[in-house]
């Protein structure tokens, strides 16, 4: 079926991030460079099926910090999961200080405010080897607020055929953040 539920005849051609439902299982189209990929989504398979839940720390005000959000004009070379390298525009530095250390860590900007890749002495021991957070638009002198109990797994903690961008060595913390989710709980 294709999105608005008709019935589609033996052969679909799908643009990049086009999707088609086979039953419960979503195909999608994706691309990187000249490779072509079709991603099956399906809610029975068996990693899905083995996701029993998520491990999280419990939430602490001790990483709850100020931080101020400097833009970038600067392009970076990002190292996603599998091994490949993109280059992309930053968005900027988010300068805050947590566990007694300073960090000025990158950025970048998305229709929720801004998105933040980042690991810690926790990550791969006891976390996840990286988490996802989401830090809200800074406001007009580069304010935010920056609340790692926020931060989330990535969709490769669930699926080895997701393709995640990995931290820049900025945004590997030199403390632990025993603050939001840590780990994939499978059966």
């Amino acid at each position: 079926m294709d999105a608005s539920g008709s019935g589609v005849g033996d052969r679909v051609a799908l643009k990049t991030g086009e999707e088609l439902r086979d039953g419960a299982r979503i195909l999608r189209a994706f691309a990187r460079d000249d490779q072509r990929a079709l991603r099956v989504l399906d809610p029975e398979a068996s990693g899905r099926a083995a996701l029993l839940g998520i491990d999280s720390y419990q939430p602490d005000d001790d990483y709850v910090v100020s931080a101020s959000f400097r833009p970038s004009t600067e392009q970076v070379d990002v190292l996603q999961a599998d091994g490949y390298v993109s280059r992309k525009d930053l968005g900027g530095k988010l300068d805050f200080e947590l566990g007694g250390s300073a960090f000025s860590i990158d950025a970048d900007h998305t229709e929720a405010g801004l998105q933040v890749v980042f690991a810690d002495t926790t990550s791969g021991v006891e976390s996840y080897r990286f988490r996802f957070l989401t830090v809200p638009a800074p406001e007009a002198d580069g304010a935010t607020t920056i609340d790692f109990n926020r931060a989330y797994l990535p969709p490769c903690a669930f699926s080895d055929h997701f393709v995640c961008p990995t931290p820049a060595a900025d945004n590997r913390l030199s403390v632990p953040v025993r603050a939001g989710e840590r780990n994939a709980i499978k059966a």
